[in-house]
């Protein structure tokens, strides 16, 4: 009976043994999975192509703000315009 227990407590001791291998496995595996995944995401533009790309971001704000400006003041006039219109109807 002794015997059993000793078989029984290698088995234990052995199957945590291979638990514990597993999970270094487990571990290694998403360690290399992580450190590929940070090689594929490098930034495949060189620097020029950055530059042009700020460059052409801050133009194409600089044109935005414009449009939304004049959008705005054609919107101020037109408001303008109409209550101008809507109360000299009223008044007449």
């Amino acid at each position: 009976m002794a015997a059993e227990g000793e078989s029984a407590g290698g088995q234990s001791s052995e199957t945590a043994e291979q638990e514990i291998s597993r999970e270094h496995e487990s571990a290694r595996v998403a360690n290399q999975f992580h450190s590929t995944a940070i090689t594929v995401s490098e930034n495949p533009f060189d620097r020029d192509e950055i530059k042009q790309f700020e460059a052409d971001d801050i133009e194409t704000g600089k044109v935005i703000g414009k449009m939304l400006s004049l959008f705005f003041i054609y919107t101020i006039i037109a408001m303008a315009l109409v209550g101008y219109l809507t109360w000299s109807k009223i008044l007449n």
